[in-house]
């Protein structure tokens, strides 16, 4: 095997989590294996040898409970290795009585006697479950020749590396019998189905970058001239739709967006000019009464505002000379209105000239949000969530 990729493979896919700092050269015994993450390290450094190690191993089975190959699998146990007696699988599960029996044979008093250093291996399984998944690897090692290791990078998309191990150099050259069969996903660069590409000499190992092209299991397995191998993924849950967009609404405010009333304001001199026709429903003011008459004016709120209440008031000796155009409505505002956002104003003045406001309240309208107002919030954690960026089943 090429070393370069041997490093690889064994910094990667054995240390790369508990010791990234250690490279990992693949030896042919588990204290090989482990020997160059040791120093330091007493996890790793009670793992003396095999047996101890697979004494150790039939103990944690004794007293724990795996009801599916997966939950021993997540603890650590190696696809393919021994659990109760059987090879672990993805999908499977063990039955009742398979744990039982297998429990019934290894599980008995006199065979759960464990030197001292084994009963240490026993008790760094329970503190440390990574310490299993490292030593379940260099057992691997130590045992197969054949490996295909899978590494997810997310949760759409893993390598796949391929290699073989033998002490003897001049063995037959690693090829492939067949073409890869990888069920749920894509991987760039795979050989062929022509026989040429499948002879092609994988003896230096291969990495290959793949995506799943599915969210349900995915099982890749290569056949070799050295037998077989493969590895699986479980499927992605079942993808959750996008959240729903914001809906906007346009609604009418009475206050600003700092919760100040809406307001506008016209100021009145009565010193005005009493003689505009419209002031007199559109005629010419009676010649003599222009004194007596009334006057009038504008007053507006903003472009595409409405108004729903006007205030007037007057400051000034001269307020009690000031009325409403009919002499019963007495000091009493004298309006009409001209649009939504427009009134007229009529006055009647007998006397000095007063100061008088016209105070106009309004609405706006906004568009407001009314409903998933949170969204992008809500997109950025569905972005998030597992597997939401896979492809649909």
């Amino acid at each position: 095997m090429d070393a370069r990729l041997a490093r690889w493979i064994c910094s990667t896919f054995l240390v790369g989590v508990l010791f990234p700092s250690q490279p990992l050269m693949c030896q042919t015994t588990i204290k090989d294996c482990l020997s160059p993450v040791t120093p330091g390290n007493r996890d790793l450094l009670l793992i003396s040898n095999e047996r101890d190690y697979r004494l150790a191993r039939d103990y944690w089975q004794c007293t724990n409970e795996f009801h599916s190959h997966e939950e021993a699998h997540n603890f650590g146990f190696s696809w393919g290795s021994l659990v109760y007696g059987k090879e672990l699988k993805f999908g499977s599960n063990f039955t009742d009585s398979q744990r039982d029996t297998w429990k019934k044979t290894h599980c008995e008093q006199d065979k759960l006697r464990l030197s001292e250093s084994q009963q240490n291996i026993v008790y760094q399984l329970k503190q440390n479950p990574g310490v299993i998944r490292l030593a379940e690897r260099c057992l691997e090692l130590s045992s197969t020749s054949l490996r295909l290791d899978l590494q997810q990078v997310d949760d759409c998309s893993f390598t796949l590396a391929l290699s073989h191990h033998s002490p003897n150099p001049q063995n037959e050259r690693l090829r492939l019998t067949a073409p890869p069969s990888i069920a749920g996903a894509q991987c760039a660069g795979l050989p062929s189905t022509s026989a040429a590409a499948r002879n092609q000499d994988l003896t230096a190992g291969a990495i290959w970058n793949c995506r799943r092209t599915a969210r349900n299991a995915v099982v890749a397995t290569f056949n070799t001239n050295y037998g077989s191998a493969s590895r699986s993924l479980a499927p992605l849950p079942e993808k959750p739709p996008p959240p729903p967009g914001a809906v906007y609404e346009d609604r009418w405010f009475d206050t600003s967006s700092t919760g100040q009333l809406l307001s506008a304001s016209c100021s009145v001199t009565a010193a005005i000019d009493y003689k505009k026709p419209e002031c007199w429903g559109g005629q010419a003011p009676p010649l003599g009464l222009a004194g007596l008459g009334p006057a009038c004016g504008t007053c507006s709120s903003p472009a595409a505002t409405k108004i729903y209440d006007v205030r007037y008031g007057c400051s000034g000796p001269g307020c009690g000379w000031s009325f409403h155009r009919r002499p019963e409505s007495g000091y009493a505002p004298d309006l009409e209105n001209l649009s939504d956002n427009q009134i007229r104003w009529y006055r009647r003045w007998t006397g000095d000239p007063t100061f008088e406001t016209y105070t106009l309240f309004y609405r706006e309208q906004r568009r407001t949000c009314v409903t998933n107002c949170d969204h992008d919030a809500q997109y950025e954690a569905w972005l998030k969530a597992k597997g939401a960026t896979c492809p649909p089943n």
